[in-house]
């Protein structure tokens, strides 16, 4: 248990640098004007995968808690919620294939911005920062 718990938190790092590559891929392709291409729609794959990911080992890592008796009830049923709440946003960029490509690149940064700071707030909310136990 302790082994996927240490995954999922090390996991945020990949999910923090694929967050600030499409953010920023994003605010350039807004800022230029630019098509809303398949490498665009790529990135944003990635990063619903990569929270996706995050998800699963959350989910893993409850599993493990309820089996060794270290459930707390509140804690973790938030924390799944808000994990839910934030992979659901990082999901629906797909929403906008048929919008123009400036609206594509707002409609995924704004997605991708919401996500990563649902994700920021379940994890302080559990380990009162994002910060929690570096390598």
């Amino acid at each position: 248990m302790d082994f996927i718990q240490t995954i999922h938190g090390l996991w945020r790092w990949v999910l923090a640098i694929a967050a600030i590559i499409l953010i920023v891929k994003s605010l350039i392709g807004l800022a230029k004007g630019a098509e809303y291409g398949e490498a665009d729609r790529k990135l944003a794959f990635y990063f619903a995968m990569a929270v996706t990911i995050q998800f699963v080992l959350g989910a893993a890592n409850l599993i493990g808690k309820i089996s060794v008796g270290a459930f707390s009830p509140r804690l973790h049923m938030e924390h799944l919620v808000t994990g839910t709440i934030a992979t659901a946003l990082s999901h629906m960029p797909p929403m906008f294939k048929r919008r123009s490509s400036r609206a594509r690149f707002a409609g995924t940064l704004i997605l991708a911005v919401l996500s990563i700071l649902v994700a920021l707030a379940n994890v302080a909310m559990v380990r009162g920062s994002w910060f929690y136990r570096l390598p």
